[in-house]
């Protein structure tokens, strides 16, 4: 009997335990935003039938905005450096900082609780404040399209300039990520204003299998966590049949034309021709 009781005990305590209520139905606290956009924080709450005591918002352990529905009035915001909130927008589900700066950056919480029998249920996240990089796109150190053979050097730099954080640079092969020994990040630039300039070098030799109907495609990815993407792309063409064997000149490995010896010494023999000419002529 005892046994039994213990049991039907336990399993009441299970029950009632399932059935509390107040459970987090949904949370969104930014990992990342970009600096004077609004930001919206959410933690969305199923009372299990009860009331909705309040609301708190914390960034960096200090209460900034509080929703306290039986109150009057109901939303109040408490000032806390970097939180600009809109108290019109915001509620007991969610709160709204308008024109975010590098100060809102910080770890964020929310607490909600309800009334009696008082149940609390908590939400932590960190805010990343981003700076976008200052040039439309990732810059890379060759023309967009330059002229290789299989068997050659190909060594092409990718910058992304001026962003906070740095932005993370990939680079691609016909659309395939490179391995990491083709690959080399550069040391970090960071200026007065803290913003971070980034270099990443792709070297690799050509072989024939790269040539996708005479072209190998080069590619430069910028990302910056989920809010920013913007790419590049190099083109290596093949180089001709006439181009390897003009004999006016070839391409060099670093796709720059280079006039051969020919045209020197032919210019060379018409000027001794011509000079001998005149002698003659005088």
């Amino acid at each position: 009997m005892a046994r039994w009781r213990l049991l039907s005990t336990a399993a009441l305590l299970a029950l009632i335990a399932g059935c509390s209520g107040l459970r987090m139905l949904r949370t969104s606290i930014e990992r990342a935003v970009v600096r004077g956009y609004k930001l919206t924080l959410i933690c969305e709450v199923d009372p299990g039938g009860k009331k909705i005591y309040q609301a708190k918002w914390y960034k960096d352990g200090q209460e900034f905005y509080r929703h306290q529905p039986d109150f009057d009035p109901p939303r109040r915001a408490f000032p806390v450096v970097g939180t600009r909130v809109n108290v019109a927008e915001s509620d007991d589900s969610k709160v709204v900082l308008e024109a975010v700066d590098l100060d809102t950056e910080g770890k964020y919480g929310c607490e909600i609780s309800t009334d009696y029998p008082y149940e609390t249920v908590l939400e932590k996240g960190n805010v990343t404040v981003v700076e976008l990089p200052r040039q439309s796109g990732p810059l890379t150190s060759s023309e967009d399209v330059i002229q290789r053979d299989s068997g050659e050097l190909v060594s092409v730099n990718c910058t992304s300039v001026q962003s906070r954080p740095a932005a993370n640079l990939t680079w691609l092969i016909n659309d395939e990520k490179t391995g990491s020994r083709w690959t080399t990040l550069y040391p970090i630039a960071t200026d007065d204003e803290g913003l971070q300039t980034v270099v990443l070098g792709l070297d690799f030799r050509l072989r024939e299998d790269h040539f996708r109907h005479g072209v190998v495609s080069l590619k430069c990815k910028a990302e910056l966590f989920d809010i920013y993407y913007s790419g590049r792309e190099v083109k290596v063409h093949r180089r001709s049949l006439a181009q390897r064997s003009s004999p006016l000149g070839g391409w060099s490995a670093g796709g720059v034309w280079r006039p051969t010896l020919l045209p020197v010494a032919l210019a060379s023999g018409l000027a001794c021709i011509f000079a001998r000419t005149t002698m003659a002529a005088t």
